[in-house]
């Protein structure tokens, strides 16, 4: 009995780790839909099915100005206290303009 059992555990432990569950990825090109509109830009952290999911930072860059957006993920879009990094980006809020960091839900 003590011999199958260890066998058994490994298989059990290689289809854990071959399938499901999230995974980590670094740099991964994807698109996501904030408020309807779609911005393609990279993301690191933990995907499931392809799709940002759990902790992660996603990127988006023209060249000219950056966006990082870093938090908790669900089915791709962005979860709950994230925070929103500008560089290079004006921001207007009201008669106040400004660049820089922005952090809530």
């Amino acid at each position: 009995m003590r011999k199958a059992f260890l066998p058994l555990l490994l298989i059990l432990i290689l289809c854990l780790t071959a399938c499901g569950g999230p995974k980590e990825v670094r740099d991964l090109p994807v698109t996501v839909d904030f408020e309807g509109a779609a911005i393609a830009g990279t993301y690191t952290g933990f995907v499931e099915k392809k799709l940002p999911q759990g902790e992660g930072t996603f990127v988006y860059s023209d060249g000219d100005r950056t966006v990082t957006c870093s938090g908790s993920w669900e089915n791709g879009l962005p979860v709950g206290t994230s925070q929103l990094i500008y560089e290079g980006m004006l921001c207007q809020y009201g008669q106040e303009k400004y660049t820089g960091t922005y952090s809530g839900e």
